[in-house]
């Protein structure tokens, strides 16, 4: 019996692990930095969603992941050069963060419980990305986790639920240590 592997499909499934692995743990980097200015959060959502994005791309897991992180990375990068300038970042912008997200998720999928779970999860991925502090950033994140999480669950994406769950956990416990423990001493 020959066994027949596709070594290029195999080295792509393997680097886009690599690559979400690495964007996994720059998101995670977000949370716990208690420090962190907007700016260099910014950077690092940045490059999360350029290697999770690719990701997507590689593993051929479908161009809607993609062109999300794709459309995540464009908004953050403006955002960044609004902070570089210490500039408010304009409520106008926002809202065209947030209809660019509804409107491709409309585009790329029909009306369903699914949509709904993915245009939440991306408008609170727009409000994280508009915060001017750590801890807006960290408690507009714990909804977008939580959506996210909801939606690989109802899906059986259970590979995403494991890095969503992991964020989830990770969030809540910086939300817990920066903003709720903090305030208590």
């Amino acid at each position: 019996m020959a066994c027949n592997f596709d070594f290029e499909v195999i080295f792509l499934d393997i680097a886009a692990i690599i690559l979400n692995l690495v964007g996994l743990s720059l998101v995670v980097l977000t949370y716990i930095l208690k420090k962190a200015n907007m700016k260099q959060i910014l950077l690092l959502i940045f490059v999360a969603n350029l290697l999770v994005a690719t990701s997507y791309l590689l593993s051929g897991d479908g161009i809607n992941g993609a062109v999300s992180g794709y459309m995540a990375c464009a908004m953050t990068i403006i955002n960044f050069f609004f902070q570089s300038k210490q500039k408010p970042i304009p409520k106008w912008l926002g809202a065209i963060y947030a209809v660019s997200f509804v409107a491709v998720n409309l585009a790329i999928s029909e009306w369903n419980v699914f949509t709904v779970l993915a245009i939440g999860a991306a408008l609170f991925f727009v409000a994280s990305i508009l915060q001017s502090g750590g801890k807006g950033y960290r408690l507009c994140s714990v909804g977008n986790a939580v959506l996210w999480s909801t939606y690989d669950l109802l899906t059986g994406a259970y590979g995403a639920l494991l890095t969503h769950g992991s964020l989830l956990a990770v969030t809540l416990g910086s939300v817990l240590l920066y903003d709720v423990w903090k305030k208590k001493k």
